[in-house]
């Protein structure tokens, strides 16, 4: 995966709500990098 990517997911994460279940991040996560890719 691209780094620039990489940071830009990680910041998306770091942004998301403390209290969300990991199971949302991981469908968040999954979600932004398609969009990314596409």
């Amino acid at each position: 995966m691209d780094r620039y990517i990489w940071i830009k997911i990680r910041k998306h994460l770091k942004s998301l709500h403390p209290n969300k279940p990991f199971k949302w991040i991981l469908t968040d996560l999954t979600l932004t990098k398609h969009s990314y890719l596409k």
